[in-house]
């Protein structure tokens, strides 16, 4: 998946690889709340992350597929469109589709 985002292009390149982007960059990249992003995990409208054992901290990083950059950006947009939930859900599963079979 490309990102369409001008501003947004550069900054993936930069900060996600083969496991992914991390929370903390996700959020601040996306400019959404840990609140929005773990709602939508739970609606399946961006993918699930994958705990990580990390030094540091806790112990463990949280990062997320390259690709939910992307939809988490349409995903906001959308909603500050006024755009149920629903409707988001059907778009990114159309997208998701013609992906496969273009």
């Amino acid at each position: 998946m490309g990102v369409e985002y001008r501003s947004g292009a550069m900054a993936t390149a930069r900060t996600s690889c083969k496991r992914g982007i991390p929370t903390d960059r996700l959020l601040a990249l996306a400019g959404i709340s840990s609140t929005q992003l773990h709602y939508w995990v739970d609606k399946g409208l961006v993918p699930s992350y994958q705990r990580r054992k990390a030094y540091g901290g806790n112990g463990f990083r949280f990062w997320y597929p390259p690709e939910t950059l992307e939809i988490a950006r349409k995903v906001k947009s959308w909603r500050e469109q006024g755009k149920p939930y629903s409707l988001i859900r059907m778009l990114i599963k159309a997208k998701e589709l013609a992906e496969r079979d273009p």
